[in-house]
């Protein structure tokens, strides 16, 4: 009789003590990437490399344990937007940067107001500032020239911009490829992941007259701190009296310790008389 109650015993407290495991709910915790951006959702998985969130807005996230610096326990239901010091979007100066432009030209998306960067490539060195709400105005120094631009940004909808500006140089010489160009472009998507299409005009050097400039380049995110760009014109002379239409394709990722965008793009320019030029082009951008 003894043993029977004493077996009885032990079983009740067994179950006992496995009714706060079944019954304990995933945690809901936001994990703060190296890069700035917070994921935030009910962790369903951890194999150790890498964690699983199952998150309100943006569904299930696989995030690289490698890139999180911190998890924080967050009310259930928080998303990553609310976690954030911007009301508008996920705060981050790099996808901000990295989202108004592409190797050269830029897209439709503004810089947030304050915000700002410094560009450096083969051809010279630029700093764009945005003073005021969706405008963006910087000054360029390059081997052709000094050069101020402007951009106005208008926003349709939450995935749809569009923006007019131009960019005029003060040549150091007779360069047709310093010339002055003006142009209007549209932009769908968002920060990250975004596709433009380009339409102006350039005058001045070498060639007489206005030239059309017909382009599309995109953006795709293929990580939080790496995407591939393409940026292509076609056409005769769109941009430089050397080429007609350029084709583009590359990749650009973002290093935190030295806080810079780094482009790395291979480019094929077809010459007047049809031939390809193929080159590599590099870029390095510095948020701030």
């Amino acid at each position: 009789m003894k043993t029977i109650w004493q077996s009885g015993l032990f079983l009740a407290l067994f179950f006992f003590s496995l009714t706060p495991l079944s019954a304990q709910q995933d945690p809901y915790i936001c994990a703060t990437l190296s890069s700035g951006i917070r994921h935030c959702g009910t962790l369903v998985a951890d194999d150790g490399r890498e964690i699983t969130l199952n998150t309100p807005d943006k569904g299930k996230v696989i995030v690289p344990k490698s890139d999180i610096v911190s998890m924080d326990e967050a009310p259930e239901g928080t998303t990553s937007k609310a976690m954030t010091d911007s009301p508008d979007r996920v705060y981050d100066a790099v996808r901000s940067a990295q989202a108004t432009r592409y190797n050269y030209a830029p897209s439709a998306i503004p810089l947030n107001k304050g915000e700002g960067y410094s560009h450096l490539n083969p051809l010279g060195f630029n700093v764009t500032v945005a003073p005021v709400r969706n405008t963006m105005a910087g000054l360029s120094v390059s081997w052709f020239g000094l050069g101020a631009n402007l951009k106005q940004s208008f926003q349709l909808s939450d995935k749809v911009w569009t923006s007019v500006g131009g960019q005029a140089t003060l040549s150091w010489g007779d360069y047709g490829i310093g010339r002055s160009t003006a142009f209007a472009n549209a932009t769908y998507g968002d920060e990250q992941t975004h596709i433009t299409v380009i339409g102006g005009t350039s005058l001045g050097g070498d060639i007489d007259g206005m030239t059309p400039i017909l382009g599309a380049a995109a953006s795709i995110a293929v990580s939080d701190r790496a995407w591939v760009i393409t940026e292509n014109y076609f056409g005769d002379n769109p941009l430089t009296d050397q080429f007609n239409s350029v084709f583009s394709l590359g990749i650009r990722r973002y290093k935190l310790s030295k806080n810079r965008l780094t482009d790395i793009s291979a480019i094929l320019a077809e010459r007047d008389n049809g031939s390809l030029i193929p080159f590599i082009w590099l870029g390095w951008t510095w948020p701030f």
